[in-house]
């Protein structure tokens, strides 16, 4: 081994050991969030979610379509407000 090889090594130990650390501060971030925070993909499933109701698993939740938990009066607001951001690329609130 050459002191290029111990060089780039130590260098990848410490962008993981900073990884791990930003991954570690995310996760605090969203245990303790007081809202729901939900990851969703480009086909409106759910892939994340920072908590549930107490009557759901994650097995229930995770692949399932995001609509399906608002009120049914929300969901072509948003159903639009998430196609728009689809397409463009800009969230507005």
């Amino acid at each position: 081994m050459n002191a290029t090889t111990l060089s780039v090594n130590a260098g990848r130990d410490e962008t993981e050991k900073e990884v791990y650390r930003s991954r570690q501060l995310l996760d605090a971030v969203l245990k303790h969030a007081p809202g729901f925070i939900m990851g969703i993909d480009e086909h409106g499933k759910l892939v994340f979610t920072n908590r549930l109701l107490p009557h759901l698993t994650m097995n229930d939740v995770i692949g399932t379509d995001f609509l399906e938990f608002l009120p049914s009066h929300e969901r072509s607001a948003v159903l639009a407000l998430f196609l728009s951001v689809l397409a463009t690329g800009v969230s507005s609130t």
